[in-house]
């Protein structure tokens, strides 16, 4: 597999940075920074958590994610308001990003948005309850859930060498049925590579090929398999002198790479209670 051969992610999209070395991310709507996670890789334990709000508009563009900072499903049922008002704004795909907390949700949110991204990182549950502070099972069974929605489902998984090669037995073995695995390089904080090998992550992390190795590995249990766009648009640019096991340890396919204490993507922010339509959402959370 090369990176002409595999797909930028559904997530990507309408993205202005899929393309545009000065795009930013597409818009998103930060709600809560409550999350019960406690993700080791996570960079909003990194980052200075956006207010509540919306971070771009529709004119940016026709997506817009729910959310980027803390774990949206923890309001409870107020987030299945949250993609009418957001359609009500303009918005046309309203993409949900989550660790699958709300088990009881999954079915009705995968019917109110029109894409969930669920994240899955690490497949050893004992690891995984180290890694992300939460049982393996209840995300397991948020995507079992989410999938007999309407929505596309995707997996979102971070690639994690010696903690995550064996997802493609994970997802056959436990029968997960999505439209995407959306495959995602780390970005390496100061500090994180170093804390995850102490849970086995492994050299190699860093490598293109073998990040598109493992996407390749996963073509066979998923029936697409996506990349970020800003990723593969980088790959491109290299093309020319990059060999297989080139390191690419700074990631800046990343379109924003946040230093500690700088809250990202840099936007101007619309706050909840001044959007239309959010009123009785608000009084809820």
């Amino acid at each position: 597999m090369t990176s002409s051969s595999v797909n930028p992610s559904i997530h990507c999209e309408g993205c202005p940075g899929a393309r545009d070395p000065e795009g930013t991310h597409h818009p998103t709507l930060e709600l809560t920074h409550e999350c019960p996670y406690s993700c080791v890789h996570c960079y909003a334990r990194r980052t200075r958590p956006p207010e509540p709000g919306l971070y771009g508009d529709p004119s940016d563009s026709p997506a817009v994610t729910v959310s980027q900072y803390g774990e949206p499903t923890t309001i409870g049922e107020p987030l299945l308001e949250v993609p009418a008002a957001l359609r009500g704004l303009g918005f046309r795909r309203i993409d949900l990003q989550t660790r699958g907390y709300a088990i009881d949700l999954a079915e009705e949110l995968a019917d109110a948005f029109d894409l969930v991204m669920v994240s899955l990182d690490v497949t050893d549950p004992e690891t995984h309850l180290k890694v992300h502070g939460k049982d393996i099972d209840r995300t397991l069974k948020f995507l079992r859930t989410a999938s007999g929605g309407t929505a596309k489902v995707i997996l979102r998984t971070v690639y994690l060498p010696g903690l995550n090669d064996d997802m493609p037995d994970l997802i056959e073995e436990e029968g997960i049925h999505v439209d995407e695995v959306f495959v995602q390089p780390l970005i390496p904080f100061p500090g994180v590579v170093e804390e995850l090998k102490r849970y086995g992550l492994e050299e190699g992390w860093d490598v293109p090929g073998r990040i598109l190795r493992f996407a390749e590995r996963l073509s066979d249990v998923a029936p697409r398999v996506g990349l970020p766009a800003c990723w593969l648009d980088s790959l491109e640019a290299l093309k020319g002198y990059m060999e297989e096991e080139l390191g690419f340890v700074d990631l800046n396919s990343v379109r924003y790479r946040p230093e500690p204490g700088d809250p990202v993507p840099r936007r101007d922010r619309t706050p909840l209670e001044e959007l239309p339509g959010f009123e009785d959402i608000i009084e809820r959370l």
